[in-house]
């Protein structure tokens, strides 16, 4: 099988932690022959979309992939399969390489689809699983998006002025920030769209609990604890992972997720909950296998390319 990964320089990654890596040595397991592109190689000619690609030559456990050299130029719909590994931010590039992709969605089979990843944001996925009724108001952390002035407003109907505050197209638990705010005091507002929650003090406690699911089943979770006197988990941040069962109400809550997932045409997505509540659903570049690994001894790579290898055009 001809696959290939579009993702951020291969330099860049963690070798160690990297999920993208973890699928890749996976598929040269298997023998898949594998290549490495970035965004910015990919172009469109007469319809066609090109890509100029490094054919992977190894990638040894923790390590980095060896690539060839120079790149070779290929239709995107010479390979059978194509992980997009791009983390964000959501910026005019991301949307441009989705743009790209979504013209040969019917000539290859593409992780995530990118139509997809342009319909839907990982912020606003759970209050889309509510109005297509597949979450209650319970199962939501309480939000609001939207300017300085109307947060500050929301804040107060919430009767609290202990705040988290993040940018709309922020990702990876980037400039999140709390405030606590005395009666009177102006919310800051430091992007055009910012998002507001209540600070829930479980996060400090508790953790938030990272769920993967394929198809629509959860096929592993874990907790996330922030760094002492943190309030952001991400283990990009600082935050460290435990393994601690889930609760029948968050198996329910998470069980509707899936449906919903399933309904809408998502593969692979990695759901973050504070204790049954569900806050993002990333579906652009779930991280957070290798943790898991490490946690659990559960390799879930293996999974995720059985269920590219069945599904490839």
């Amino acid at each position: 099988m001809k696959t290939v990964f579009i993702a951020d320089a291969a330099a860049s990654l963690k070798p160690a932690t990297d999920t993208s890596l973890a699928f890749l040595r996976e598929c040269l397991k298997r023998k898949h022959v594998c290549y490495w592109a970035e965004p910015p190689s990919l172009r469109l000619e007469d319809g066609r979309v090109f890509v100029k690609a490094a054919r992977v030559l190894s990638c040894a456990d923790g390590a980095l992939p060896t690539l060839s050299s120079p790149l070779k130029d290929f239709k995107l719909r010479d390979f059978s399969v194509g992980w997009i590994r791009k983390d964000p931010p959501f910026d005019a590039s991301y949307f441009s390489l989705c743009w790209l992709l979504s013209l040969e969605e019917s000539h290859l089979r593409l992780l995530n689809r990118p139509s997809l990843l342009l319909r839907f944001h990982e912020k606003l996925l759970p209050f889309e699983a509510f109005s297509r009724g597949f979450l209650k108001a319970t199962d939501l952390v309480p939000t609001h998006i939207g300017e300085a002035q109307t947060a500050r407003a929301y804040l107060e109907k919430k009767k609290t002025l202990d705040a988290i505050r993040k940018p709309f197209l922020g990702f990876g638990g980037s400039e999140v920030k709390r405030f606590q705010l005395k009666s009177g005091s102006p919310l800051p507002a430091e992007n055009e769209l910012e998002l507001t929650q209540p600070y829930l003090p479980e996060i400090a406690s508790k953790g938030d609990r990272r769920v993967f699911f394929l198809a629509g089943k959860v096929i592993g979770d874990f907790v996330r604890m922030p760094p002492p006197g943190g309030h952001v988990s991400n283990i990009a941040r600082g935050g460290s992972g435990k393994l601690v069962p889930m609760t029948l109400k968050q198996k329910e809550v998470t069980g509707r997720v899936g449906k919903f997932l399933k309904s809408i045409g998502v593969d692979f997505a990695g759901a973050d909950m504070i204790g049954n509540r569900v806050s993002e659903i990333n579906i652009t570049s779930p991280t957070g296998v290798r943790t898991f690994y490490s946690l659990s001894g559960i390799d879930l790579a293996p999974r995720l390319i059985d269920y590219s290898e069945r599904s490839a055009l």
